[in-house]
């Protein structure tokens, strides 16, 4: 009889150590035998080959959920207000940009799908100072924003084309353990 001590050890080189230690009551309680059995695992080629591409695609995983998108836009200002002849300069716009309109007196701000100061199919943005549009991935293309009091677009020009783009990607690239 005797005690069995095992220790199982995993080393950096896939080197699995198992050591047994009994004490032989039988002749000398004081002497210890160590028994240590060695197994060493070789990786093959195709192994190796398929745990690195798995890795990569961790990494790039990673990297991917650590992108940073342009999703929140930024503020465009436009003074809608009847021109004259002409009409409101063109604008580009992208993905996510807020289109804010500001006036003074009376105006109303519509999203005219004809391209021109047809009102069939006009979709209200809105009837007061401030009305705003978020231009989503659908819009992506051109539009045409106009006013549909009197004949402010008609006559006045107050009608104005704006061109969505989709926004660039900005990536912050984290690979862990390379801060």
């Amino acid at each position: 009889s005797g005690t069995q001590k095992h220790n199982h050890r995993n080393n950096n080189n896939d080197t699995k150590t198992l050591r047994l230690q009994y004490n032989t009551k039988n002749n000398n309680p004081n002497t210890t035998h160590t028994h240590t059995h060695t197994h060493t695992h070789a990786r093959t080629q195709a192994e190796i080959m398929k745990f690195s591409v798995h890795f990569q695609l961790v990494v790039g995983a990673l990297a991917l959920i650590t992108a940073v998108v342009n999703a929140t836009g930024e503020d465009v200002n436009v003074t809608w207000f009847i021109p004259g002849n002409e009409s409101l300069a063109p604008r580009t716009v992208q993905v996510g940009d807020r289109m804010v309109f500001n006036w003074e007196q009376f105006h109303n701000v519509h999203i005219h799908p004809s391209g021109n100061c047809s009102e069939q199919g006009a979709i209200p943005v809105g009837f007061s100072t401030g009305a705003s549009y978020v231009f989503t991935e659908d819009d992506i293309g051109t539009m045409v924003f106009a006013c549909d009091v009197a004949m402010h677009c008609e006559l006045g020009g107050q009608i104005m084309t704006v061109t969505v783009e989709k926004p660039p990607i900005e990536v912050d690239w984290f690979i862990p353990g390379n801060e």
